[in-house]
C-alpha cells in the first residue's frame, strides 16, 4: 500500500559480460555476478533497493539460541503445513466424494489435478496459444526490422510504432471480434477528453475530473450492461454480437485498459503544465524517474496512445506501465537495462518455469480449491481448516504470479521492461504496508502516482488509504464482498500506522524489547492480512465467518473435532437451570432408558414435575427401577412404571417394543440415555461386542421397533421426539479406517482388531 513515500532508487545490476560471448556463458556470468550482489534474493527477482540503510545494523543471529528455536519450529511445523492439505486430498478421506467432481485428469504420476479455479484454468489451458503468440510477435518484429533495414544497434525503437500498432489491433480483433468497435469508441472518447486544451495550449483543469468521471462511468456501465449488445441498437445487428472473437468478455480486460487510459490523460495533462527539458540520452533512468519524466508533446499522439493502450504482451493483465515509461523505453532503446539482456531474460524464463512447476505440484497433490468451492470441510479440525484457507491464499498468489511473470517475460523478450509484480513471497510478509507495496507492485506504483499523491499522500494517510482501497475494491468487482475487503484492508493497516507513530525505530530501535514488540505486531499483521484476503478472494464473508467460528468454537450439530477453545469454554460455562426448560407434558407418554442413575435419573426427576401422562423407566434391573419410582414420589404424584429393557439382549428389546404396542396408544418422547463403557473385550448374548451393541446396535433397534408408536402421535397433532444423549468423545475421532471395510460392523466386532486398537 502506498503509505511510504521515502525515495527509492533502482540499483542497476552490473554485468561484466564481454561482447561476443555466448548467451549461455553470459547467463552463468550473470548468475555469478547477481549472486555476489544480492545473495539469496537472487532466487526471486530484482527488486528496488533502498539507497540508505541504518548505520547501526545488528550482528547476525543465525547461531544464537533464538534462531535455533526458530529452526526447530520450522522443521516441526512446515512439514505439517504441507502434510495436512495432502491428507485432506487423499482418496480415502471421508470428504473426498464431495469434491472429486471438481477434479480433472492430471499428468503427474497418474494423479488428478485441481483445475477448478476459473481464473487460473483460463491461463493454464491457454499457455501454449499464448506462447505461440509471443513467438509470432518476436519473429514478425525481427522480420519488420530487417524489411525496414533497421540495425539491431539502433538508438531508438520508435520506428516500431507502426508495426506494434498493426500487430496490437490485429490481436484485439482476434480476441474480441466486433467488440473491437466498442473498445475503439471508448479509446477515442478518452483521447478527445485528453486533448481538451486551455488557453495557449496549456493544460485544462477540467481534464483530470472529466477523465476520472468518464472512466469510472464506463467501469460502472460495463458491469450494468454486461459489455453492451449491438442488438440493443437494432435487431439486425445481432450477428455482430455472435461474432465476438475467441475471448468475448472484452469488458473484463477493460479494467486493466482503463488504468492505461487514465495514465495517458494524466501524463499528458501534467506534461502540458510543465516545461519540457531534454533528457540526457546517455543516462539510464530508474523506473520511477521514467514515469514522471515528460516527453515532447508531439509524442502524445493518437498512434502512440493506441500502441501503449493495446500493447499485446501487457494488454490482458499487465503489469501496468505508465505512458511516460513505455514511450521512454521505445525512445531510448539504446539504454538497455540489465533486465532486458539475453542472460537476464533467460534467467527470468527459468524462474517462470520453476514457478509454473511448483503450481502444478500443488494442484496435483492439494485439492484445497475444490474443497473450498464445494465446502467439503465437514469434520475437519481447526488446523485443517486453517491450512485450507492458507493454501488457497498461496494458490491465489501463485496464479497471479504465473500470469504476471509470463506477461512480463513476453515484454522483456520484446525489449520492454515493465515493473515486476510480487517482489516478495506471500509467506514472507510481516508488514501490511510492505505487503501491499509488493503484491501488485505495478498497480501500487500506479495508485501512488495517480491517486494517493494527488489526494495528499503522507499528509493525509488515513483518508488517502481508505479512498485508494475503496477504488481498488470497486475496480476489481462492483460487489459488496470486495468493497468489504477494501475497507477491511484500510482498517487493518491502521494498527501498523499507529504502532509506527507510537514506537518509531529512530527512538526505540536500540532497545532489546523492540524487536520482540515488532514480532508480536508482525503476527498480528499476518492474521489480519489473511482474514482480509480470505474475505476478498477466497471464502467470502460467510465462508470466513464459518472458518473463524470453527477455530474458536464448535457447534453441537457439527461432528467435527472439538477445538481447544470450545473445550476450555465448556469447562467454565455455567449451565442453565432445568426450570428454564419447563414444558407442559399433559397427555404425553415418555420412555427413558438408563434412568436408574446419572443423567437419566436427573431427567426422570425433572420430567415428573411437567405433568406427563406416563413415564416408563426402561431398565435392565427392575428392583433398582422400583427404588427410583419410590424416590420420584417425593417430587410429584405421577404414573411411573418400570419395564424390563436390556440393550445387550435383542430379545428384551423386541419384547419391550411389542408390549408397548399392545398397552400404549402412542409414544411422544423417547430419551435414549443408557450406555456403558469397559476396557475389556466382552460379548453380549447375541455375540456382539458389548459397547458396540449397547451404544449403537441396541438403541437403533429400539428406535426402529418403536417408530410405529411414534408415528401415532401425528393423529394427535403432536410432534414426537427422539433424544439421543451422548458425550463429546466423537469430537476426538480424527480417522475412521473401518469405513473402508466391506462390512464395517464385522470389523468393529472382531476380537483381535478391538484388542489391538485398545492397546
Amino acid at each position: 500500500m502506498p503509505t511510504d513515500l521515502r525515495q527509492e532508487r533502482i540499483i542497476p545490476l552490473k554485468l561484466d559480460i564481454e561482447e561476443g560471448s555466448s548467451s549461455s556463458s553470459g547467463f552463468f556470468q550473470y548468475l555469478s555476478s547477481s549472486w555476489r550482489q544480492r545473495g539469496i534474493a537472487n532466487i526471486t527477482v530484482s527488486t528496488p533497493t533502498r539507497s540508505k540503510f541504518p548505520s547501526n545494523i545488528s550482528k547476525s543471529r543465525w547461531k544464537t539460541p533464538e534462531f535455533i528455536v526458530y529452526a526447530i519450529m520450522f522443521i516441526l511445523v512446515v512439514p505439517q503445513m504441507v502434510r495436512l492439505p495432502m491428507q485432506l486430498s487423499n482418496v480415502s478421506h471421508h470428504n473426498y466424494p464431495f469434491f472429486v467432481r471438481k477434479l480433472s485428469r492430471g499428468w503427474i504420476f497418474g494423479r488428478l489435478v485441481d483445475n477448478s479455479d476459473s481464473q487460473y484454468r483460463v491461463v493454464r489451458n491457454n499457455l501454449i496459444p499464448l506462447s505461440f503468440a509471443a513467438l509470432v510477435l518476436f519473429l514478425t518484429s525481427r522480420l519488420y526490422n530487417r524489411f525496414r533495414r533497421i540495425s539491431s544497434t539502433s538508438s531508438t525503437n520508435l520506428h516500431r510504432i507502426p508495426f506494434l500498432a498493426c500487430f496490437s489491433i490485429t490481436v484485439i480483433i482476434i480476441l474480441h471480434g466486433f467488440s473491437t468497435l466498442k473498445i475503439a469508441t471508448l479509446l477515442t472518447l478518452n483521447y478527445l477528453i485528453a486533448k481538451i486544451h486551455g488557453s495557449k495550449n496549456r493544460s485544462n483543469k477540467l481534464v483530470p475530473a472529466l477523465t476520472w468521471v468518464f472512466n469510472l462511468a464506463i467501469l460502472y456501465l460495463n458491469e450494468v450492461y454486461d459489455g453492451y449488445r449491438f442488438a440493443s441498437i437494432h435487431p439486425s445487428l445481432k450477428y455482430m454480437d455472435e461474432m465476438c472473437g475467441v475471448y468475448p468478455r472484452w469488458d473484463v480486460t477493460f479494467n486493466i485498459t482503463m488504468l492505461r487510459l487514465l495514465s495517458f490523460n494524466m501524463d499528458y495533462h501534467w506534461a502540458l503544465g510543465s516545461e519540457y527539458q531534454p533528457v540526457d540520452s546517455s543516462k539510464l533512468l530508474s523506473s520511477k524517474d521514467r514515469a514522471k519524466t515528460p516527453h515532447d508533446l508531439e509524442l502524445y499522439n493518437f498512434t502512440n496512445y493506441i500502441v501503449y493502450v493495446l500493447y499485446t504482451p501487457l494488454f490482458i493483465g499487465g503489469p501496468i506501465m505508465t505512458f511516460n515509461d513505455f514511450i521512454w523505453q521505445l525512445r531510448y532503446s539504446s539504454l538497455t537495462e540489465p533486465e532486458t539482456s539475453r542472460s537476464a531474460v533467460l534467467g527470468y524464463a527459468i524462474r517462470f518455469i520453476f514457478t509454473l512447476l511448483t503450481m502444478e505440484f500443488i494442484l496435483h497433490y492439494m485439492y484445497v480449491v475444490a474443497i473450498k468451492d464445494t465446502k467439503a470441510w465437514y469434520g475437519d479440525s481447526p488446523m485443517q481448516l486453517c491450512m485450507i484457507g492458507f493454501w488457497n491464499l498461496i494458490i491465489v498468489w501463485l496464479k497471479l504470479l504465473i500470469f504476471w511473470r509470463f506477461s512480463r517475460l513476453w515484454a522483456l523478450v520484446d525489449g520492454i521492461n515493465p515493473p515486476e509484480n510480487m517482489v516478495r513471497c506471500m509467506a514472507n510478509n510481516y508488514s501490511a504496508l510492505g505487503f501491499w507495496r509488493g503484491w501488485h507492485r505495478s498497480y501500487n506504483l500506479w495508485l501512488t502516482r495517480y491517486i494517493y499523491v494527488p489526494l495528499g499522500g503522507s499528509r493525509q494517510p488515513i483518508i488517502s488509504t481508505l479512498l485508494v482501497f475503496t477504488f481498488v475494491a470497486l475496480w476489481h468487482d462492483l460487489s459488496f464482498r470486495l468493497l468489504a475487503w477494501g475497507w477491511l484492508v484500510s482498517f487493518f493497516i491502521l494498527p501498523e500506522i499507529l504502532a509506527r507513530w507510537a514506537f518509531p525505530f529512530e527512538k526505540y530501535g536500540d532497545f532489546w524489547w523492540y524487536r520482540h514488540l515488532c514480532a508480536i505486531g508482525a503476527v498480528f499483521n499476518i492474521l489480519l492480512m489473511m482474514i482480509a484476503n480470505l474475505v476478498g478472494f477466497v471464502l467470502g464473508i460467510d465462508g470466513t465467518k464459518y472458518m473463524i467460528s470453527q477455530l474458536v468454537n464448535t457447534r453441537e450439530d457439527d461432528m467435527g473435532n472439538l477445538s481447544t477453545q470450545k473445550f476450555l469454554h465448556d469447562q467454565f460455562m455455567r449451565l442453565p437451570e432445568a426450570s428454564t426448560f419447563n414444558k407442559d407434558l399433559t397427555d404425553k407418554t415418555v420412555v427413558i432408558t438408563g434412568a436408574t442413575s446419572g443423567v437419566g435419573l436427573e431427567v426422570a426427576k425433572h420430567l415428573t414435575g411437567l405433568n406427563p401422562k406416563k413415564i416408563i423407566l426402561a431398565c435392565r434391573n427392575l428392583e433398582k427401577g422400583q427404588q427410583v419410582i419410590k424416590s420420584l414420589g417425593i417430587f410429584c404424584y405421577v404414573r411411573a412404571e418400570v419395564w424390563l429393557l436390556d440393550l445387550t439382549d435383542f430379545k428384551t428389546i423386541i419384547s419391550f417394543a411389542e408390549r408397548f404396542e399392545r398397552e400404549e396408544e402412542k409414544l411422544d418422547l423417547l430419551i435414549q440415555n443408557a450406555g456403558s463403557w469397559t476396557k475389556r473385550y466382552l460379548t453380549t448374548v447375541d455375540g456382539w461386542e458389548m459397547i458396540l451393541q449397547t451404544l449403537y446396535l441396541g438403541p437403533v433397534l429400539l428406535v426402529l421397533l418403536l417408530l410405529p408408536s411414534l408415528k401415532k402421535a401425528d393423529a394427535y397433532i403432536i410432534t414426537p421426539r427422539i433424544v439421543l444423549v451422548g458425550s463429546e468423545s466423537h469430537y476426538y475421532v480424527r480417522k475412521f479406517p473401518e469405513g473402508k471395510e466391506s462390512n464395517i460392523l464385522e470389523k468393529l466386532n472382531d476380537k483381535d482388531y478391538c484388542i489391538a486398537k485398545g492397546k
